[in-house]
């Protein structure tokens, strides 16, 4: 909930909607496919939105670049979201880069984060799993 606006509400979830259909025997997760899922709501959690952006989705049941409704611009950036979010309002920085409530309020969403790529030479970090922490001062 955003402190200065308690109507303004944010959750992150792990959410499938971009995996690949389930056939009828298995569910498996998708490669490069996201699972960290944002929502909003602007009247105190009474109702719920969940965005639309542009990423690697498995939706159409073949993999590739098309609406997602988890985090964006990790597919660009060689990551892949990996879940087990947590979001925290926090103050918002000035143009000198000074935090104070007065400037507004910052949305903080940090999750797991993993290679979008397999072979080594193309890892955007180095290791099997990171923190990734995206923010956005437009909620």
């Amino acid at each position: 909930m955003d402190p200065t606006n308690p109507n303004i509400v944010a959750a992150g979830a792990n959410d499938e909607i971009d995996l690949t259909p389930c056939d009828g025997s298995s569910c498996p997760f998708t490669p490069g496919v996201g699972v960290s899922g944002v929502y909003f709501s602007s009247d105190a959690g009474s109702s719920w939105t969940q965005p639309t952006y542009q990423g690697f989705s498995g939706r159409t049941g073949t993999p590739g670049p098309g609406p997602i409704g988890t985090l964006p611009h990790y597919y660009e950036h060689g990551l892949v979201s990996d879940g087990d979010p947590v979001v925290a309002f926090g103050p918002a920085p000035d143009s000198n880069g000074d935090f104070s409530w007065s400037n507004g309020s910052r949305l903080y969403y940090a999750n797991l984060t993993a290679n979008f790529n397999t072979r080594r030479k193309d890892f955007a970090f180095k290791g099997f799993e990171a923190i990734a922490v995206s923010h956005t001062d437009d909620v």
